[in-house]
């Protein structure tokens, strides 16, 4: 059996086998106390072992404090630039929402408006401006419909 994982390594290969062995051997006579009791030993452990082994890999974190604390500052600290809040707040044009219908797929399901593809598809230009309008008094208003 060769090793799929880096981690996984020779030891933790003839682990498993020996764990597998004696699982078998524990399934065959379950009334057998001295199988039963060598493989819940076994298992304990191989399981140990996992847990030491990602405790020392998750356990300490690979940013030293400083880098850390720097981080949550900056997060805290940031602020959308100007030019991208205009282009946040900008409008939806018709083209968007025209290409936004074109590229949606036919025979999908409706989500819980009830208003299916096809009908977006078949809307002539009356209905397309009124979603237009619809969509963005909620950005403006920062609802969701």
């Amino acid at each position: 059996m060769k090793p799929k994982t880096p981690w996984f390594d020779r030891d933790c290969i003839i682990a498993k086998r020996k764990l597998n062995v004696l699982a078998r051997l524990y399934g065959m006579d379950p009334t057998n106390q001295h199988s039963r009791d060598t493989y819940y030993d076994h298992r304990r452990a191989y399981r140990r072992n996992f847990c030491e082994f990602f405790k020392a890999l998750y356990g300490k974190p690979t940013l030293d404090e400083r880098r850390i604390d720097q981080l949550r500052n900056d997060m805290d600290k940031m602020v959308l630039h100007k030019e991208l809040a205009e282009i946040l707040d900008q409008d939806i044009s018709m083209g968007e929402l025209r290409s936004c219908i074109s590229a949606s797929k036919k025979n999908k399901a409706v989500a819980e408006d009830l208003i299916t593809d096809e009908f977006l598809k078949s809307s002539g230009a009356h209905m397309l401006n009124a979603i237009l309008n619809v969509f963005n008094h909620c950005l403006s208003i920062g609802a969701y419909p």
